[in-house]
């Protein structure tokens, strides 16, 4: 009777393993979804990268990780999408649907007054079918 019980644990055991694997496949495929890390440099005020690229109809989520000193933000206008305030040290994240093929700016929304001279508060992000 251990060796039913011993088989019946394999085959529970293979069928969670070959489900786990094909979620991961098919949550990583270009249809999915991915997730693009963004660090705001602490005493600088730049967005590393400075691009990302997508697939057409991928859930895109971006972290934003604020190093700098100061408040930031982090904003797509093409897809409505932004973290709203980050606080120093802090993580943001937005998350949207890449609908639309081409290259869109990401920023931090300052005010022009806040924004003079940081001409690196930008990067591009670009959607491919």
């Amino acid at each position: 009777m251990a060796s039913k019980s011993a088989k019946m644990g394999v085959l529970v055991l293979a069928l969670i393993l070959a489900g786990g694997i094909a979620y991961f496949v098919y949550s990583n495929s270009s249809t999915g979804s991915t997730e693009v890390q963004i660090t705001l440099g602490a005493g600088s005020v730049y967005f590393m990268p400075t691009a990302a690229t997508v697939t057409l109809g991928q859930t895109v989520t971006f972290v934003v990780f604020n190093t700098d000193n100061n408040p930031h933000a982090f904003a797509i206008k093409a897809f409505s999408a932004s973290t709203g305030d980050i606080q120093p040290g802090k993580t943001g994240r937005v998350t949207f649907v890449a609908n639309q093929v081409g290259s869109f700016p990401f920023y931090s929304p300052l005010s022009a007054d806040d924004a003079k001279g940081m001409t690196d508060l930008n990067g591009t992000l670009t959607v491919r079918a």
